[in-house]
């Protein structure tokens, strides 16, 4: 495996921004499917939230680079579409195995005890879709464009 890209020392992963549509539904969501996640930078461009009263998201961007990845998280009120908090930003490796995308961070904001846990994902050709259970409830589908 070649050396990480990514440190901790000048991460540069894209912008958590809420500049994406966003969508309340009900039903089920679609069924994660995995998949190879190709190389590239991957902000959100659309969010759907199934079954919830959620008041805020949080709001991930991802780069990944031959087995490595560098990401941020910012949480967003859903109405105001502000941000609480800046932006925690991290880097690291990733795996996949079946529909579960799972991470091995180094924290580059140390100052905030927050991380992104592993998600069900589905990866296409050119983007990425990530599903999180929220913490009251529904799930949030983040669909994803690769830059």
């Amino acid at each position: 495996m070649q050396p990480n890209p990514f440190d901790c020392i000048a991460p540069k992963p894209p912008t958590a921004e809420f500049t994406a549509d966003s969508f309340g539904l009900s039903g089920t969501p679609p069924a994660a499917k995995g998949g190879t996640i190709a190389d590239g930078r991957y902000a959100p461009v659309r969010f759907d939230l199934y079954n919830s009263e959620a008041s805020g998201i949080d709001i991930r961007t991802f780069e990944f680079k031959k087995g490595y990845v560098q990401a941020a998280t910012q949480y967003y009120s859903i109405e105001t579409k502000g941000a609480y908090i800046p932006a925690v930003r991290f880097a690291g490796s990733f795996a996949t195995s079946g529909s579960s995308l799972t991470f091995k961070f180094e924290r580059c904001d140390p100052q905030y005890d927050i991380d992104i846990p592993s998600l069900s994902y589905t990866a296409t050709s050119n983007g990425l879709v990530t599903f999180a259970t929220l913490s009251g409830g529904g799930t949030l589908v983040t669909s994803y464009l690769r830059q």
